[in-house]
């Protein structure tokens, strides 16, 4: 069995001595209660940083709330902090498989609240694996309309997070994405609709050539059906034939006397 490449860190690159910073996660009376390495924590978040280094109450209170927080979605950010690793996956097949990219966007949004970007670097490349793994139907499944939802919802349009929900969908979707699998009680953004579109339109410079190609995938008739140009064709050749017999004809005729 092959040594993993980092079993060897430098000397201090892991310091968990100092104090801690709590954490209070989830809503109600009964959040869940986490206590961080604040040298930890404070070196990935810059919110965390700022909030008990500087004049904010938390400095005195050593303690962060967070009831908006779902306490699953915050195991997320203490195992990447602690162990550098995401626990999300899920190797089911079509809506069960999203929820592995359900619960990564959903850390996303909590690493870009928490000011985290490696955090949300490291979520965005789960999703890009995730979108390049097969299930265990052996296809390769891609984000739907609640992380669509999720992501536009709570970000930027500046969003790195964003940009590649578009990719995605601009480079392997298909139409059966937005009909099928979208969720029925979950409209698709706006914005996520129109950055779509933009991205078609601007990837369709190198097909425009073939735009024309086969015209006849724009008219009413149905692949068993004649087009109309193949019927004038046909009626103008078989106009064409006439006339040439009627002129064959004429010129074998009898001279007058």
């Amino acid at each position: 069995m092959a040594i993993a490449p980092e079993i060897r860190v430098y000397e201090g690159q892991f310091d968990l001595s100092g104090p801690t910073i709590e954490f209070l996660v989830g809503p109600g009376a009964a959040p869940v209660m986490y206590h961080l390495h604040e040298t930890l924590v404070c070196a990935s978040s810059r919110f965390c940083n700022c909030a008990v280094n500087g004049t904010w109450k938390e400095s005195k209170s050593r303690s962060i709330l967070l009831d908006d927080v779902d306490a699953s979605i915050f195991r997320i950010y203490v195992s990447w902090l602690y162990r550098a690793q995401l626990p999300v996956r899920i190797d089911a097949p079509g809506l069960e498989g999203n929820a592995e990219y359900l619960a990564l966007a959903r850390a996303y949004v909590l690493g870009d609240r928490l000011q985290d970007m490696a955090f949300c670097d490291a979520c965005i490349d789960a999703m890009i694996v995730k979108s390049q793994t097969t299930s265990a139907d052996g296809s390769c499944w891609n984000p739907v309309g609640p992380v669509i939802a999720c992501i536009y919802d709570n970000t930027t349009p500046k969003s790195k997070a964003r940009k590649l929900l578009v990719g995605l969908y601009a480079h392997h979707g298909r139409g059966n994405w937005l009909k099928e699998w979208a969720d029925k009680d979950t409209d698709l953004p706006r914005e996520f609709l129109f950055d779509l579109a933009v991205s078609l339109l601007d990837a369709r410079q190198c097909m425009k050539n073939q735009l024309f190609t086969h015209p006849c995938k724009y008219h009413e008739h149905n692949e068993e059906e004649s087009c109309y140009k193949k019927l004038l064709r046909s009626s103008k050749m078989l106009s064409q034939d006439e006339a040439h017999k009627k002129g064959v004809n004429g010129a074998t005729g009898t001279l007058p006397s």
